[in-house]
């Protein structure tokens, strides 16, 4: 029998060896997966403190554009005013432009009377020089008819 238990004990003891190289196979296997856990626990962080700083970003961005947007329809707001003041005066323009044009064509037409009556006093001028030298004016200046 000391050989039998001698057997046992050797059975036993592989057994025993069997089940710590199990047992260290296992918790090897665990401590792998731990760290593969707190790995990707780390990973989310660093992609949460990604997001996160990415989101901050993007709500700075926001703002900005806001504030922009706001500088723009103020912007375009003083341009629709100037549009329509600009639109104003060249509705003034056109009617000064309309008197002026008025104002212009009086004086022409003055211009031409003028130059109608300057005219007849020049022929006339010329008919008395011409009459003075006939001598058909007399002494007193009165003019002789002559029919």
């Amino acid at each position: 029998m000391p050989q039998h238990s001698k057997l046992c004990q050797e059975a036993h003891s592989r057994k025993v060896k069997l089940i710590r190289k199990q047992r260290v196979a296992f918790i090897q296997n665990k401590l792998a997966e731990t760290s593969n856990f707190r790995q990707q626990l780390i990973n989310e962080e660093n992609l949460r403190f990604l997001v996160n700083e990415r989101n901050i970003k993007l709500s700075q961005e926001a703002e900005k554009l806001t504030v922009l947007k706001e500088k723009l329809e103020e912007h375009v707001r003083r341009l629709q005013e100037t549009v329509e003041e600009l639109g104003r005066k060249n509705y003034d323009l056109r009617r000064g432009s309309r008197v002026l044009k008025e104002l212009v064509e009086n004086y022409k037409s003055q211009n031409r009377f003028l130059e109608g009556f300057i005219l007849i006093v020049f022929i006339l001028g010329q008919l008395v020089i011409r009459l003075y030298l006939l001598d058909l004016l007399d002494g007193n200046d009165i003019c002789v008819t002559i029919f």
